[in-house]
């Protein structure tokens, strides 16, 4: 059965605002500090001795090439290492679980995933070795343990190794940047204290209230506004107190409805949580 929805959406800002049409209590006030705890999801070259958590440091790494087709490296652990350009490289096992493209992960008409980031355990673990796959050639391919709930044992994850020396690029890049904002990467328990609450009418006719709202868009990602009219206009005027819409090829704005052989998967039946449009 095909779900029927319709969402009217525009293009402004790949952060969120959500709107409501009914009237809710306010939420509390901003908490002014945030502690939530990061993983580094890739590494330089492999050190046992500096990165190896205890249990991992009498383990011994096999090269990832075609003299060890097939075995794996080790025990499953959260950190794998990959040999690329003659080193090995360290890649965090949520990271590799988290960009799996298989067909059971990833949408085969609209390339986006079936499920959250949030979905993958903590627990998680994986383990290595170098396959043969008929399009892609040499890949490394990842044996799970712990992995997302619903997923089938023999699920696996398979990443060329010119796709993983990519992600380490990316990083050196972004290493290579300075951020001074206030950016949190919060839970549900920080984002639950801090949800922000604002009243349309006080958005669209105050400054400082937009102001506010801003800062904390940018802060947090996430806002909420209350007594929105129930009007596809409203969603113009909304975004047209931060900027200027963007014209796309679906128009000034659009509704989003499920249909068949869509190439996005807001066009289809699949669940669709808090996620950023970047047309």
């Amino acid at each position: 059965m095909s779900r029927s929805l319709t969402t009217t959406k525009a293009v402004l800002n790949p952060l969120f605002v959500f709107a409501r049409s009914r009237p809710r209590k306010s939420r509390p006030r901003i908490s002014p500090k945030h502690d939530v705890k990061v993983r580094q999801f890739w590494g330089n070259a492999f050190h046992p001795q500096q990165q190896a958590a205890p249990q991992e440091q009498e383990q011994e790494h096999i090269v990832h090439n075609a003299s060890n087709e097939g075995q794996l490296d080790g025990k499953p652990a959260k950190s794998i290492a990959v040999t690329i350009d003659g080193e090995f490289k360290i890649f965090d096992s949520l990271f590799l679980r988290d960009s799996c493209t298989c067909p059971q992960c990833v949408d085969t008409s609209t390339k986006q995933k079936f499920f959250q980031t949030s979905d993958i355990p903590e627990s998680l673990e994986g383990v290595a070795r170098t396959v043969v796959n008929k399009e892609r050639g040499w890949v490394v391919e990842i044996v799970w343990t712990n992995d997302i709930p619903g997923y089938p044992s023999e699920h696996r994850t398979r990443h060329s190794f010119e796709w993983l020396q990519r992600a380490l690029n990316v990083e050196s890049e972004l290493r290579g940047g300075v951020r001074s904002d206030e950016r949190v990467l919060w839970d549900r328990d920080i984002i639950t204290k801090n949800n922000k609450w604002i009243e349309y009418e006080d958005y669209m006719a105050n400054d400082k209230t937009l102001f506010s709202a801003l800062t904390h868009l940018n802060k947090f990602g996430l806002l909420f506004l209350k007594g929105v009219p129930d009007s596809e206009k409203s969603v113009e005027d909304i975004a047209g107190r931060i900027g200027n819409l963007k014209d796309t090829l679906y128009g000034r704005t659009w509704d989003v409805k499920s249909k068949p052989n869509a190439k996005n998967i807001a066009y289809t039946h699949q669940f669709l949580g808090l996620h950023m449009d970047l047309l």
